[in-house]
């Protein structure tokens, strides 16, 4: 059992940044119970500036303690005193000559405290299967569902589970306008909600391709993710999009079969133009750095065990991950 407590997981990006005498002053947040965007909105109002001109390399999730590092374009050191906002830290770093970006993030070094255990085990794991965790499905675990709706242009289903009041009432006045009611939302949004089906097809062409393989299997919100025990060659899994190539070689096969009738030129929503992007690639595996726990006697379950863990992570791969893969029986989210 994760998350009991904000601070059960702490996250800190590990960045390179580069002092100059540059127009973006580079900022480290330490936030709570707060994701990313929650953090441009509130610098972004305080200093009665454009969000675009707020640069981050990474998004950061709600339920957890996180620091992370911001670019402010134009902005003076003394300013940042001005944003005065609860479960929120800031400190002023050194100016630069770029801003900060997405991709720009190296890894993220984390500490879970994982609870409610029964017995005390030898832990080891040095790699994992680098699935998307249900984090990236959103707090209905139906991103993905929104997102295969989107694909397969069905406007009216993704409108039902998205289930948002803003759309529903602009649907009350003119009925049958779900594009229209899709408008209402965040371009990003959008974005997002494709990208949770791209991501649900990754983890299911990775699970499917290790069924070769020695396995036993974790169930999640979107189906089962196998583990190997074993790790094989690493290997690439496309984020599939409009121009990705079919070939005959096993992931391209086991594609083929997952997307069923649905053809590559789907994923090019002419009603929403903007949310079109390129097949990227995502390895199968990936290490884990700097791995150590320690166990103690759990104070919120009386009788039971809790385990610190402490790690390292490449950028955009998932910690839960590793608690799912050593917990696998007793993992609870």
């Amino acid at each position: 059992m994760i998350k009991l407590k904000l601070e059960d997981f702490v996250v800190k990006e590990i960045i390179t940044l580069k002092k100059s005498n540059g127009k973006y002053l580079y900022i480290e947040v330490e936030k709570r119970n707060l994701n990313t965007l929650d953090v441009v909105k509130i610098i972004a109002d305080s200093l009665r500036m454009p969000r675009k001109h707020i640069g981050y390399a990474g998004y950061k999730d709600k339920n957890a303690v996180t620091t992370q590092y911001f670019s402010l374009l134009n902005v003076k050191k003394e300013d940042v005193k001005k944003i005065k906002f609860d479960n929120i830290n800031i400190k002023a770093l050194y100016y630069g000559d770029k801003p900060i970006y997405l991709g720009a993030l190296k890894e993220n070094k984390f500490k879970i405290v994982v609870r409610n255990l029964n017995s005390i085990n030898k832990l080891k794991i040095d790699f994992i299967e680098n699935y998307f965790d249900e984090q990236r499905f959103g707090n209905k675990r139906n991103n993905h569902l929104v997102g295969e709706a989107l694909i397969k242009k069905d406007f009216k289903k993704a409108v039902e589970l998205i289930n948002d009041e803003r759309l529903n009432e602009y649907l009350k006045e003119k009925v049958n306008d779900f594009i229209g009611a899709l408008k209402l939302l965040n371009f990003k949004i959008i974005s997002l909600y494709i990208s949770a089906f791209q991501s649900f097809l990754f983890n299911s062409v990775l699970a499917e391709y290790l069924k070769s393989y020695k396995y036993f299997k974790v169930h999640y919100c979107a189906g089962e993710l196998l583990f190997l025990n074993k790790k094989i060659k690493n290997f690439k899994i496309p984020i599939i999009n409009f121009d990705f190539e079919f070939s005959n070689d096993k992931v391209s096969l086991i594609y083929k079969k997952l997307l069923g009738g649905i053809e590559l030129r789907n994923f090019i929503i002419k009603e929403f133009p903007y949310s079109v992007s390129y097949t990227a690639f995502r390895d199968a595996f990936v290490n884990i750095k700097n791995f150590k726990y320690k166990y103690s006697k759990d104070e919120l379950n009386m009788g039971r065990n809790k385990v610190i863990l402490e790690f390292s992570l490449p950028a955009g791969s998932y910690a839960t991950i590793v608690v799912k893969k050593l917990f696998s029986e007793n993992y609870i989210k």
